[in-house]
């Protein structure tokens, strides 16, 4: 696979910023949503993209909204969708 999509489901920055890096170290250019003010990592990291998607409540996300965003954006479908990840998952 050339271009590899991450999509992340998440509403806890640290576990996100932790699955995000996890991803991105293994290839993958990572989307994934917020609630924060600001995104919890960079737009770049270990030569991949990382994109975040800010949702105003976590429980209102259009799953399929993002997914065809996420198309748009990074010119291919997410490969692999984690939702709500947990920081013991994300080591």
């Amino acid at each position: 696979m050339v271009n590899k999509v991450a999509l992340i489901f998440g509403k806890d920055a640290s576990t996100l910023a932790i699955s995000a890096m996890k991803m991105a170290d293994l290839g993958f250019n990572v989307a994934y949503t917020y609630e924060g003010d600001t995104p919890p990592v960079p737009a770049r990291m270990f030569g991949v993209t990382l994109k975040g998607y800010w949702v105003k409540n976590y429980q209102s996300i259009k799953a399929e909204q993002i997914v065809d965003q996420v198309q748009r954006d990074f010119g291919a479908y997410p490969q692999c969708v984690i939702d709500r990840p947990l920081a013991s998952l994300a080591v």
